[in-house]
């Protein structure tokens, strides 16, 4: 283990910090936090980048393909958010300093 500070960069690590925090008890947590409305476009079109290569090219209504690439996005946003929320509420005591992107771009 690192013997000052970990750096989790992918949202997906924010869904197992209560597993984190249960080997690592004293741990302090910074979060930086990006607005919704920047963050879900983002999402949706790096999902359909990455799906881009598994779906089949031959289907006749990509439209179709892509509202369901962008339901799953959104889905899977939503249940980021919820696990976030659930984890903070869970947590309230654990020493987190909460930052927003913006605040952090402009230091």
């Amino acid at each position: 283990s690192p013997s000052s500070h970990w750096l989790f960069k992918s949202s997906t690590h924010g869904l197992f910090l209560d597993t984190f925090f249960r080997y690592y008890p004293t741990a302090s947590l910074i979060m930086i936090h990006r607005r919704l409305e920047e963050v879900v476009p983002s999402w949706i079109r790096l999902s359909e980048v990455i799906t881009d290569s598994f779906l089949d090219k031959s289907d006749s209504s990509p439209i179709a393909t892509q509202n369901l690439v962008t339901e799953h996005s959104v889905t899977g946003i939503d249940y980021w958010v919820q696990r976030f929320v659930q984890f903070r509420k869970s947590n309230t005591v654990l020493p987190v300093c909460d930052i927003f992107y913006e605040d952090l771009m402009a230091e």
